[in-house]
């Protein structure tokens, strides 16, 4: 007789849906023989099914094998003791039960799922079998594309993530990722929580390390994609062209997905597309209100509600950017270095700030002038300064007025006039907190005040402006949109040809060899000075400078 082998045994979700009705994700029960690699037993039953049903399959497979004659196994193996306790009423005093991984489960499961995900592609369609509704989709599509045209991922980083509260539908705080930033993949991904965006994240971390695809999302997802018109399946364009739904452009056709953690698509509901509608429609009315906030991204959550009309049905949506989930945090940015350490301070200090002069009675767009001007002050304080967040004196205040900010930061004129008053603001609230001396605090105001007209003045002097900042504001100043690439290179191919051409007549011989001062003149001219052409690095501060002058690049044409 032959010796009797070790079964091994699991309960599952299927790698498909079952459509009929509403549709639900089955689990696949499996029993197999470890040793010769057959499939003995199997069953498909509902998810609520009773914990039994994987003691039944067994039985089955005892009495009824799949391949060869009836027969017991020596020992049998499942993944958890919930699973074992339900063997153990069938396996006798014969049957071993054991309990510990089971790999061969999933080897089955997955081959199961390439087998199913390979079939059924021309059958795709927005109605969803009729589960979707006409008036649905074609909502769908006019929100869609009226969120394709404000374009909210010219604005805004994924990590930017946006509180959602739809009421209706019993969403609350869940949390919206604007996606395509890099120009890929434009839409957006809605998570269920906070939570269950943080739990993707580090899936998405652990898949970028590892160089894999990612066989776990860490939770479900419901996104919002845009795509070309020739990645959409035949039916669904068939669909489009029959009941003329708006598209903004040839790769602008959009498309609601609901993911599964394993990644296995869910189909669609009625609800999840009108969610996916409201959705965009809300971060749509947001963007157009404030757009400002992805660039300042200040602490204090600002909000925007809408009323968004599917058909008959009217819902009420909320977004607030950030979500408060980012509170404490550096905007998603785990960086434990130094420097992320002294960013997370600056975070804390202007949150705290910030909801001080809200409580106060300050309103937008103060606020966010102030987020911003706060946040220049402290870039300038740990990037050009002395590195340290706090520590600051009248004479660092005055060069952030008079040096930094007229030659790096680029404002209109209302937030060059509401400076120095933010300012002084910040500083008798640091000096009310006490995270700065008092008699530092009276210093600081009162050099403040005495440099306020220098300072206007000179953020006002195009002269006074660094060239990144003199590229940005003649680029405004001819109406060239700084996130079009392709305009970008345009005005800097044509601002490069012109120096060319202004430069060119100027051109005059070198002096002499052993001329007194010649190597002085030849620095000290404007058409020696070095620039670095679009994407060429820049020398190290301690290096020789490009221009030839022989002094050290930091001393002589470092952008400055």
């Amino acid at each position: 007789m032959a010796a009797r082998s070790e079964w091994v045994g699991g309960r599952v979700p299927g790698p498909f849906f079952i459509t009929e009705g509403e549709p639900y994700r089955p689990d696949v029960i499996l029993w197999l023989d470890a040793a010769e690699d057959l499939i003995l037993g199997t069953s498909i039953v509902h998810p609520n099914a009773p914990a039994s049903e994987i003691a039944d399959c067994l039985v089955a497979a005892m009495t009824q094998p799949k391949a060869g004659l009836p027969r017991r196994p020596a020992r049998v193996r499942v993944a958890s003791e919930a699973l074992a306790e339900a063997v153990r009423v069938v396996a006798g005093t014969d049957i071993a039960v054991e309990v510990g991984p089971t790999p061969e489960i999933d080897h089955v499961i997955h081959h199961m799922a390439e087998h199913v995900h390979g079939e059924g592609d021309e059958a795709e369609s927005y109605l969803e079998a009729g589960r979707v509704s006409v008036e649905t989709v074609t909502a769908f599509f006019e929100v869609a594309a009226g969120l394709y045209r404000v374009a909210p991922w010219k604005l805004a980083w994924d990590s930017q993530v946006l509180a959602l509260d739809v009421p209706a539908y019993g969403v609350q705080q869940a949390c919206l990722s604007i996606i395509g930033r890099l120009g890929e993949s434009l839409g957006f991904l809605l998570f269920e929580s906070f939570e269950k965006y943080r739990a993707f994240q580090a899936m998405a971390k652990q898949h970028d390390e590892s160089g894999r695809s990612p066989e776990n999302l860490g939770t479900s997802l419901l996104s919002l994609d845009f795509d070309r018109g020739a990645d959409i399946p035949p039916t669904m364009r068939k669909e489009i062209a029959a009941h003329g739904w708006e598209v903004a452009g040839p790769e602008a056709y959009p498309r609601v997905l609901l993911t599964e953690p394993d990644v296995l698509a869910r189909p669609l509901t009625d609800r999840d597309v009108r969610l996916v509608t409201v959705a965009a429609a809300a971060v749509t009315a947001f963007v157009k209100q404030h757009e400002d906030v992805f660039e300042a991204w200040s602490p204090v959550p600002r909000s925007h509600e809408v009323a968004v009309k599917i058909g008959t049905e009217q819902v009420t949506a909320r977004v607030t950017a950030p979500h408060p989930g980012l509170e404490g945090e550096e905007d998603g940015d785990e960086d434990e270095s130094e420097g992320g350490r002294e960013r997370k301070v600056v975070n804390q200090l202007m949150r705290a700030f910030l909801a001080a002069e809200a409580q106060a009675g300050q309103k937008e767009p103060w606020l966010s002038m102030a987020g911003f001007v706060c946040e220049s002050l402290y870039g300038y304080k740990l990037d050009y300064g002395d590195g340290e967040v706090d520590g600051f004196t009248a004479v660092a205040v005055e060069e952030y007025l008079l040096d930094y900010f007229p030659r790096k930061v680029t404002a209109d004129d209302e937030v060059i006039q509401a400076t120095p008053d933010i300012l002084t603001r910040h500083f008798n609230w640091l000096g009310a907190t006490g995270k700065l001396a008092q008699k530092k605090v009276e210093s600081i105001c009162k050099r403040i005040e005495a440099k306020r007209s220098s300072f206007v003045r000179r953020a006002n002097d195009p002269s006074r402006f660094g060239l990144a900042k003199g590229f940005v504001t003649m680029m405004q100043a001819a109406g060239v949109d700084p996130s079009d690439e392709k305009a970008v290179a345009r005005f800097m191919a044509n601002y490069n040809a012109q120096v060319a051409r202004e430069m060119a007549p100027a051109a005059a011989p070198p002096p002499p060899l052993g001329e007194p001062g010649a190597s002085s003149r030849a620095a000290r001219s404007p058409r020696q000075r070095w620039t670095p052409r679009p994407g060429e690095p820049l020398p190290a501060p301690t290096s020789l400078c490009p221009c030839g002058s022989g002094k050290r690049y930091k001393k002589c044409c470092l952008v400055r």
